[in-house]
């Protein structure tokens, strides 16, 4: 949420613009990159927007079935920056996988900040 929401306050525009749960997941693997298949295969809801296969699809109101081929893009050429501390810090925030995602005490350790002299209050 917080790499979203610095990354929207930093550009005035949605990150992951969409009208739906499978274009909001194309946009995401467009900018982000694929979804790791280990964590779709845990996804409890990974049917509703998966085929078996892993291909995106969405289906409309009649039924009809659409694959969605996601648009390759970057978080670069999203953010119109070349500031590739930010650049680098977002994509971190904007990690898929929870597991390799920063918790907000390391999130607050990441380079950009220190470099850009954020201060925080240490609350161990």
């Amino acid at each position: 949420s917080l790499g979203c929401i610095l990354a929207e306050l930093y550009t005035g525009t949605v990150l992951f613009q969409n009208d739906s749960v499978p274009t909001l997941l194309a946009r995401l693997i467009g900018i982000l990159g694929p979804i790791d298949r280990d964590l779709l295969r845990r996804g409890r809801f990974t049917s509703r927007y998966f085929t078996r296969g892993f291909m995106l699809y969405e289906t409309d109101e009649r039924g009809t079935v659409t694959c969605l081929h996601p648009k390759p893009s970057s978080l670069r050429h999203r953010l119109k920056t070349h500031d590739e501390g930010f650049v680098n810090f977002l994509s971190k925030l904007l990690t898929v996988r929870p597991s390799q995602r920063p918790t907000a005490a390391e999130a607050l350790r990441l380079p950009w900040l220190a470099e850009n002299d954020v201060q925080t209050n240490d609350r161990d």
